[in-house]
């Protein structure tokens, strides 16, 4: 049984913001990520038309800077909101924590670790986990997701174990 809601509530939404800004930071400026992007705000990674405008070290504005934010959530949200009807016994924490990870990754992050979205769909946690966190199940070699920002993939690893729970 699936308990998930077709939106977020005001309060939800307003959590799932706070826990996004702590994990990605906040930056006024166009910097490069930890994969050498140009990124400003909190974790908005510009896209073609923004690079027209923005350079690398440009200020940008406050209203431009909560808009980008207020896009990205809205495309996690809604992204979260297809991929968890796929996930077996999804709860609303676990659909928190899809948004995190589209958030951070993209809407089609489940394409960078495709054995651990089967893993996920078919409700094998622990070996979804061992996807995530190593180059492979079995490997003793973190993924590069994992060596970038281990604390949001322990995150996520978390949201996984509470499934089977």
């Amino acid at each position: 049984m699936h308990l998930i809601t077709y939106g977020a509530s005001g309060l939800r939404q307003q959590a799932l913001l706070r826990h996004i800004k702590i994990r990605e930071g906040f930056k006024d400026h166009v910097y490069r990520d930890n994969v050498g992007k140009l990124t400003a705000g909190t974790g908005h990674l510009l896209t073609e038309e923004e690079l027209k405008i923005y350079y690398h070290g440009a200020r940008v504005s406050s209203s431009v800077l909560e808009q980008w934010l207020e896009e990205d959530l809205a495309k996690a949200l809604s992204a979260s909101r297809e991929q968890v009807w796929f996930i077996p016994g999804a709860t609303v924490k676990f659909e928190d924590a899809l948004v995190s990870v589209n958030f951070q990754l993209g809407a089609r992050w489940y394409n960078k670790f495709p054995t651990a979205w089967k893993h996920l769909v078919n409700g094998e946690w622990k070996r979804a986990n061992l996807e995530i966190k190593y180059v492979k199940e079995g490997s003793d070699q973190f993924s590069r997701w994992y060596k970038q920002t281990p604390v949001r993939v322990e995150d996520f690893m978390l949201a996984i174990e509470n499934l089977g729970k």
